[in-house]
């Protein structure tokens, strides 16, 4: 899905940038999402944010199944 009409930026490079441990900044700075009308930041930070808390949920999964018994 486009987050940002303006620049033709979807919610999977979002992702992608924040994945790879970006911020908001530095994913506007990369992607120029929010650069122009402004209409797209609220939806973008909302991807950030869940894509860091499912990586959050996912490191603890993980690090839960190694743990001794």
């Amino acid at each position: 899905m486009y987050v940002c009409l303006c620049h033709a930026i979807t919610e999977h490079q979002i992702r992608d940038s924040a994945a790879a441990g970006a911020c908001f900044e530095e994913i506007s700075a990369q992607l120029g999402v929010a650069t122009c009308c402004g209409q797209c930041r609220d939806h973008a930070e909302t991807v950030i944010a869940e894509c860091r808390n499912n990586a959050l949920c996912e490191f603890s999964r993980g690090a839960s199944a190694t743990l001794p018994a």
